[in-house]
């Protein structure tokens, strides 16, 4: 005859150990403060935006640069910048002829 295992003791400064509520235990649930606090910070650093007051540059020049420099380049271009890494701004260059990334 087999004895039963005994009865499992919550883990110290567990979440059952908190008296957290039954949908919690055992992992995050739908809704929880840090999964809209992760949202939040996923919205603000993904993607891409016009670009920064602070970032801007002639994109006239960078187009004659890359028509000159890029093989097959050809425009016009388009710039945004990326939300996050603001101490190496990045930029989406679109062009007829591609997508390009540029980093400063």
């Amino acid at each position: 005859m087999r004895a039963d295992p005994p009865a499992r003791k919550p883990l110290p400064n567990s979440v059952e150990d908190r008296g957290a509520p039954a949908a919690c235990r055992g992992g995050r649930h739908a809704g929880s403060a840090r999964d809209i606090a992760v949202s939040q910070r996923q919205e603000q650093f993904s993607g891409t935006r016009e670009v920064r007051e602070q970032h801007r540059f002639d994109a006239g020049l960078l187009a004659e640069y890359m028509q000159s420099h890029v093989e097959g380049f050809h425009g016009p271009l388009t710039i945004k910048q990326f939300k996050g890494g603001q101490s190496n701004p990045t930029y989406l260059l679109e062009a007829a002829s591609g997508r390009y990334v540029l980093r400063r």
